[in-house]
């Protein structure tokens, strides 16, 4: 643990001696996805039963709940995925390790929890578990030191002694109503590509009209971006890579798994002139710094709920800067990357989905949060409330929520 003297120079409140972590727990939270609804190529388009809908396999897509409690009385809460899976990781193990543990001590709780998942992980269902984790001792570190995160990441990862209140962020939003967003004030919209190999010819023009359709609607000054979901091979991006340049399409997310490193690569070169964004799927550092060492991306997207946490996404950031990859971290418009999108110099863009808002508003899914940003004009802002600036609201967890 670090002395009292150490943590002054850090961002967060010299924390007592007495002050320790006192129970950390999780709970799955089934709440309706529009995200799962929706048609996109996906790897189990191989099988006929599964084409097109991620809510027929994608059991993990439920969130999980996790709440680290301190001494003194006050709660962090974090959000992550990986259901009732990451559920047991966090309170059948690594609960047990961080009672008792100094909570302001973020990135070594973040080492620790990761190294004892080595024998199961510590990628995919244990690197949810430790995000989460993460995430809800950056909301009590907030908490306690009477600061938004975002301003706590700025001074001690950030190494600002007097970070600014956070502008807002130009946001694109994801989703395939062009129409509604463009409306709504945003500059960029991403859209989902429906079909992939297996749908032959039809599957091509199937994406061609959702091409021209969204081009329609933006008009020619506004950003277009385009989803496949890891359900393309790379014969396929050949073939779709004119069409994908002919409607200007700014670019290519995720065709393939992002840890086929070869095949990134070529993928890359392939769909030129269209960028390639990839990374929401890497769990570990080592994952995207293959991807930056192989030339394999020109857009990383890693997610704070899955890759580790803010720690662990701000130091991929650093790497990608440094190599002068764009960063974009995927659905950094919810409520947790948002902060570190706000945090960041230099930052420009982030992402909206509309499951990422809340409040029970029209046209968006249900939250288990109140006080989640919206959009103004195609911008976001991060709350200026101490933590994450979110609270619980305790009839849509006592709603959706699934207690072991």
């Amino acid at each position: 643990m670090i002395s009292d003297a150490e943590e002054a120079g850090t961002g967060f409140p010299v924390v007592p001696a007495e002050t320790r972590i006192t129970a950390v727990t999780a709970l799955e939270v089934r709440v309706p996805s529009l995200i799962a609804s929706a048609e996109i190529s996906s790897p189990m388009d191989a099988h006929p039963a599964h084409r097109h809908r991620r809510s027929s396999w994608y059991g993990m897509m439920s969130q999980v709940l996790v709440s680290v409690t301190s001494s003194d009385g006050r709660t962090g809460i974090g959000c992550t995925n990986g259901g009732s899976a990451s559920v047991a990781v966090i309170e059948d193990h690594l609960a047990a390790l961080l009672v008792g543990t100094d909570p302001s001590d973020i990135e070594a709780l973040a080492d620790l929890c990761t190294r004892a998942t080595i024998p199961y992980g510590p990628g995919g269902i244990a690197a949810m578990a430790v995000s989460g984790i993460e995430l809800a001792l950056w909301d009590l570190a907030g908490k306690r030191a009477g600061e938004p995160v975002y301003r706590l990441l700025a001074r001690a990862l950030g190494g600002q002694d007097d970070p600014p209140t956070a502008a807002p962020i130009p946001v694109y939003a994801s989703g395939n109503e062009p129409e509604r967003f463009v409306d709504l004030g945003f500059e960029a919209v991403k859209m989902s590509m429906r079909a992939g190999p297996w749908d032959g010819a039809d599957g091509v023009r199937v994406n061609a009209g959702v091409l021209s359709r969204a081009r329609k609607a933006l008009g020619s000054d506004r950003d277009l971006m385009v989803d496949a979901w890891m359900g393309w091979d790379l014969d396929y991006i050949a073939q779709m890579s004119p069409l994908l340049a002919d409607h200007n399409v700014r670019w290519l997310e995720e065709p393939l798994p992002p840890t086929s490193l070869p095949d990134n690569a070529e993928a890359r070169r392939l769909a030129a002139p269209t960028a390639l964004a990839t990374g929401e799927h890497c769990h570990r550092i080592d994952e995207f710094t293959a991807l930056l060492d192989t030339a394999a991306v020109d857009i990383l997207q890693p997610d704070v709920s899955w890759c580790g946490g803010l720690t662990a996404a701000w130091r991929v950031w650093d790497k990608a800067e440094r190599q002068g990859v764009t960063v974009v971290p995927h659905l950094s418009g919810a409520v947790w990357g948002l902060h570190l999108v706000a945090a960041r110099p230099g930052a420009q863009l982030a992402e909206w989905y509309v499951d990422t808002t809340g409040d029970q508003e029209p046209g968006t899914a249900p939250s288990i949060f109140h006080g989640a940003p919206r959009p103004e004009a195609g911008a976001l802002r991060p709350s200026d409330e101490p933590g994450f600036g979110v609270r619980i609201d305790p009839a849509a967890v006592e709603r959706w929520g699934r207690r072991r």
